[in-house]
């Protein structure tokens, strides 16, 4: 350990204070010598965690420098039924991201509250927006979340068209989109100007003054956001259209944290054409899976950072990125499986709004 955290100056080793474990979970203190920061140690964070099998997390309080550590092996496979069937943690609009070396990764979706999902075809990008989307509409009734879907290639999103949570029907070519995302900005205004006038600054404030006029969470979700990029596109009134569509999701992006209107944004083509700079800076939080080359590994997840493009060829094992970073194996759950689950969801015919 000494020999990986570094020397100092004077060629002093770390001194370690304390030390608990809990469960896969370790947690140490120590004083390090003159000349280590944690700044010099989050450079080494990969060899570190390599070198001790470890994923580790790095801070400096009252003169120690803390790690974390999980000591869990990240499995090849997660059931999303044995995930879903323990414990969440609280939260408005929780799910389950996968399985760390901390044990389950549960995220609210509230607290995140936008979210950006890359990987290269075949990697476990759809499969977990299958679970996700399963998880919260399982687990929320109309009341709590209403879902707002985009799907410019036609193809994903066909499992959830008879849900009650559906705001309107999957929006599947740009007309439709722009639409949708327009009444949802007129929503948003509709949402501020009513918090103003109540004096309540977030959605759960006024839930909790206003019982009886409650509104449900919001999420946006669009598969394939590369669709909409217009860096390419020749016809002006199409560029328009969709230069219109992305106005409208960094809006949400910006405003829609209190008014309770989160979006999710997906893409198998990582660059900056498909997650503008604009765009991804209004992203606090990322789920990366492995892609094609270090150039979209550093768009998902921060300048300098390739740990996308070394992940293992397992399709769902993936990079949470938040206030900290760590892998995990994401919940398989089918197609076959996700309809079986959500027929008792469904309504024959699909009352909008």
């Amino acid at each position: 350990m000494a020999t990986l955290l570094a020397r100092g100056r004077d060629g002093e080793r770390p001194r370690l204070r304390w030390l608990w474990r809990r469960g896969a979970v370790w947690h140490l203190a120590w004083r390090v010598p003159l000349g280590v920061t944690v700044t010099s140690l989050l450079r080494q964070r990969e060899a570190i965690e390599q070198a001790l099998d470890v994923s580790i997390e790095l801070w400096y309080n009252r003169r120690l420098v803390h790690m974390r550590a999980g000591t869990a092996r990240l499995p090849k496979h997660v059931d999303f039924r044995d995930f879903y069937r323990r414990p969440a943690t609280v939260g408005e609009l929780t799910f389950g991201v996968g399985r760390g070396r901390e044990g389950p990764l549960w995220v609210d979706l509230v607290q995140v509250p936008h979210l950006l999902i890359g990987g290269a075809t075949g990697e476990g990008k759809t499969a977990f927006l299958r679970q996700l989307i399963t998880g919260l509409v399982l687990n929320q009734p109309i009341e709590q979340l209403r879902l707002a879907l985009v799907d410019l290639k036609g193809m994903e999103f066909g499992l959830f068209e008879q849900l009650p949570h559906m705001w309107g029907p999957v929006a599947r070519e740009l007309n439709s989109a722009l639409a949708l995302l327009q009444e949802l900005g007129g929503e948003l205004d509709r949402r501020q100007a009513a918090f103003a006038e109540a004096g309540v600054q977030t959605l759960a404030r006024w839930n909790e003054v206003r019982p009886a006029e409650a509104l449900a969470y919001v999420l946006v979700v669009v598969d394939e956001c590369a669709e909409l990029s217009a860096a390419e596109v020749s016809d002006r009134e199409e560029r328009v259209r969709k230069q219109a569509v992305l106005a409208q999701i960094s809006r949400f992006c910006r405003l829609g944290r209190a008014s309770g209107i989160h979006v999710i944004l997906c893409t198998q083509r990582p660059d900056m054409d498909a997650v503008p700079g604009q765009l991804k800076a209004n992203i606090p939080a990322t789920v990366a899976f492995r892609v094609r080359g270090e150039t979209n590994s550093r768009i998902l997840l921060g300048e300098g950072n390739e740990a996308a493009a070394v992940l293992p060829p397992w399709p769902g094992r993936g990079i949470w990125q938040w206030d900290t970073q760590t892998h995990f194996q994401a919940p398989w759950l089918s197609p076959e499986q996700a309809d079986l689950l959500l027929n008792g969801v469904r309504q024959p015919a699909c009352p909008f709004r």
